[in-house]
């Protein structure tokens, strides 16, 4: 390499903008206050449906289909060991100010508890003309549209992990650490309010036969989006 001529300087090689590090850790704690708030938004809507029976998101003509069967018990018995610790405090704290703080908390985490219930039953899977609506609670609003729809089958798996987690282009949606269907999908989905996205869904429901069946059913009566419409009189 030619040394440089006296009297001349390089250019000196641009410096890494500390800001954008910085801006990191300030974006990752943005995107998860925005997550919680949309969590808590949805919950509190759920605990309103929940004693009128209805459902969120189900039109006429929809197919719900619910994944919650037997979790409710888990939840239940977690919500009463809160009800009993807040009794235990009320009555062993002699601090008033500090028995007002935790009785606060305890409300709080009662409600969320109620939220996570009311969210698995008001929330079901849904199966329109157009898409299948993957969701888990306040968690996970995944609209799947059926033109994507290679694939749909009953598949029962085991899963170590969260109930809502992404690897390899798969989002795995599970519940009681179980899934029972797979759908397959021609190209890549992105999906809300996460920087990925997926080919694949394992999925659960309470009738995985019934769901696959309808979705099926869906898929072999939907329009061909490719076919020629129909050609106009003369």
């Amino acid at each position: 390499m030619t040394p440089p001529r006296e009297g001349t300087t390089r250019p000196a090689a641009p410096l890494p903008d500390p800001s954008a590090a910085a801006d990191a850790p300030g974006a990752a704690r943005a995107g998860l206050a925005r997550r919680l708030a949309v969590a808590h938004a949805r919950g509190a809507v759920s605990l309103a449906l929940w004693p009128l029976g209805r459902r969120h998101g189900v039109g006429p003509g929809d197919a719900a289909f619910g994944y919650s069967r037997g979790q409710s018990g888990m939840t239940l018995a977690l919500l009463g060991a809160v009800i009993a610790e807040s009794a235990a405090l009320a009555y062993l704290v002699p601090w008033a100010w500090l028995d007002a703080v935790l009785l606060v908390l305890h409300v709080y985490t009662a409600a969320v508890f109620l939220a996570g219930i009311a969210a698995g039953i008001t929330r079901p899977h849904v199966l329109t003309a157009r898409e299948l609506r993957v969701r888990h609670g306040t968690a996970l609003d995944l609209r799947v549209p059926l033109r994507l729809v290679t694939g749909v089958r009953t598949a029962r798996r085991f899963v170590n992990g969260g109930a809502v987690e992404i690897a390899d282009g798969v989002l795995t949606v599970s519940a009681g650490s179980r899934t029972s269907l797979t759908v397959d999908l021609a190209g890549p989905l992105p999906v809300p309010g996460r920087d990925a996205a997926v080919t694949r869904i394992h999925l659960h429901a309470d009738d995985p036969a019934a769901l696959a069946a309808a979705v099926t059913a869906a898929l072999r009566d939907a329009p061909d989006p490719s076919a020629p419409g129909p050609s106009a009189r003369p």
